[in-house]
């Protein structure tokens, strides 16, 4: 080989890094901030790649300063909350997972009768058990939901005759230029499966506030535990084993929800969009 030649394939290109990571290094974040970080952690079935960047978002400040820096970087971006019947490919996702945290799991009652507010990253299945000892019943049904309030009140989800509208009493959220929002229920368009609140439309739901039915502990106990039940034979089962809780469907052919956005407007690949059992992978 001629002196100072180089052999085909010895040269080693360094990664391209997105400028945004530039960026987002110089936020003031009290928030965890984690590079090429595997997604594994962040999906019950623990599988899949790394992405660029995983926040856990433990505050609204930082998440009020995350969503206008997505929108003017045009940062590729995800919202993962229990991550049940998520799917994450080997080759992992180029771009930015906002996974909210415990700022966001709060459960205060309110002084009206049998009202509470809760945070979006609250699962859906901690806020049925926690109705049990007050006898706050109507929402047994989300014993059965995989998933979290704001990914729920998002697609308004349901089961068993009931959804989320039906108790919704108040929404707040975040828009992408981290403005503070909220608004009655009755003000938000909602249908079967839908809300005006999905992350298409540029909003993230933090909070909601509930308004449950009267009754008796034993009473929302029965239904609850009759609401398992009814999850479990049209195949969605809560199966809770090491090392989280999977959701399977075992009666189905496999139904997956992927993080990948085809090219669709920033934050289209968000919590609630669709439910994950209701998506053909």
């Amino acid at each position: 080989m001629p002196s100072g030649a180089v052999a085909v394939g010895a040269v080693r290109r360094a990664p391209v890094v997105p400028d945004w990571r530039t960026a987002l290094a110089e936020l003031r974040l009290h928030s965890r901030v984690r590079w090429d970080e595997s997604l594994k952690r962040l999906n019950t079935w623990r599988i899949g790649g790394a992405a660029d960047c995983v926040v856990d978002v433990q505050s609204l400040d930082d998440l009020a300063q995350l969503l206008p820096f997505i929108r003017e970087q045009r940062v590729s971006w995800a919202v993962i909350g229990t991550g049940s019947n998520r799917l994450v490919p080997d080759e992992g996702w180029r771009g930015l997972v906002l996974h909210l945290g415990k700022g966001f799991k709060g459960w205060a009652p309110l002084e009206a009768p049998r009202t509470v507010r809760v945070g979006a990253a609250l699962a859906d299945v901690t806020f049925a058990q926690r109705c049990i000892e007050p006898g706050w019943g109507g929402m047994e049904f989300l014993v059965g939901v995989p998933g979290t309030i704001g990914g729920a009140v998002a697609m308004n989800a349901g089961a068993h005759g009931g959804e989320i509208v039906d108790f919704l009493r108040e929404v707040c959220w975040l828009d992408m230029g981290g403005n503070l929002r909220h608004a009655p229920a009755e003000a938000i368009e909602f249908h079967y499966r839908f809300s005006g609140l999905n992350a298409c439309n540029g909003v993230l739901v933090t909070h909601a506030t509930f308004e449950l039915r009267e009754s008796q502990p034993p009473e929302v106990r029965k239904q609850t535990a009759s609401s398992h039940c009814a999850a479990t034979l049209r195949g969605g089962v809560q199966i809770r084993s090491a090392p989280e809780n999977h959701c399977k469907f075992p009666k189905r052919e496999p139904l997956v929800q992927r993080l990948h956005t085809k090219h669709s407007p920033p934050g289209c690949e968000q919590q609630g969009r669709q439910p994950a059992n209701n998506l053909r992978g």
